[in-house]
């Protein structure tokens, strides 16, 4: 974020939700609007404080996994984009979105699967859920048995999870490795990249600008790059070629 003061509330926001627990968050902003606005709130409102509290929180923890995401793709990438004439929405969005979702997946299913464990702390605040259950069931009938039920709940629901996102994440490999065999698109974007960099480097050499090329040489480079934001997330395709 460029613009300094918003920079910092981000800083000050993600620091605090992830220095402090999740339970007294939930606590915060279920009782925060009655002790601190005077505010009379509905019982339905447990409910509507869980999914805020959790949402506030679990935002914090998933935009530090996208920040680091998008800083760890080489900044080659961004200079390749803006050489063939790519604007910066177009270079995020095409070039570099595509890159960061794959590479946080492993990260995005892990929080995720924490997020369903911690629905259990819900029952802090009086919300009826699983754990909440199954600890009444327990006391009343002075077994245990109700909570390893309960074990085997969330333990089916995180499997989900785990399942959903290695599909997703086998999706992407199967998509980019569908790309890299074509070896003629491939070795046709090389070709134009390589030729664009030599042009560049004469014309620097020669403190000249070069705008020689064909508007078919413009949409061919654009095709290339096109197709290279997809064959495969994780090359360096600026830094490698």
């Amino acid at each position: 974020i460029s613009f300094a003061p918003l920079r910092w509330i981000m800083k000050v926001y993600i620091s605090i939700m992830r220095g402090t627990p999740l339970m007294l968050q939930l606590i915060v902003v279920f009782f925060g609007p009655y002790y601190i606005f005077g505010m009379t709130l509905s019982p339905d409102y447990r409910f509507i404080a869980v999914i805020i509290a959790f949402s506030m929180n679990y935002a914090a923890y998933f935009a530090e996994i996208y920040r680091g995401g998008i800083e760890a793709i080489p900044k080659g990438q961004y200079e390749a984009a803006k050489v063939l004439g790519f604007t910066k929405s177009q270079t995020f969005f095409k070039i570099i979105l595509p890159q960061v979702i794959k590479r946080i997946l492993p990260a995005t299913g892990n929080e995720v699967i924490t997020l369903v464990k911690d629905t259990s702390l819900a029952q802090v605040i009086g919300v009826v859920e699983l754990f909440r259950v199954a600890y009444n069931f327990a006391s009343s009938r002075v077994s245990v048995a109700p909570l390893f039920v309960a074990g085997v709940f969330y333990f089916f629901m995180n499997w989900v999870v785990s399942f959903t996102f290695e599909k997703l994440e086998d999706g992407f490999e199967r998509f980019s490795k569908t790309f890299l065999e074509n070896e003629n698109i491939s070795a046709k974007a090389k070709a134009y990249y390589i030729e664009l960099q030599q042009h560049l480097i004469l014309d620097e050499e020669n403190g000249t600008h070069n705008t020689t090329y064909t508007n078919k040489q413009i949409s061919d480079m654009n095709k290339c790059l096109d197709f290279l934001y997809v064959i495969h997330y994780n090359v360096d395709i600026a830094v490698h070629w």
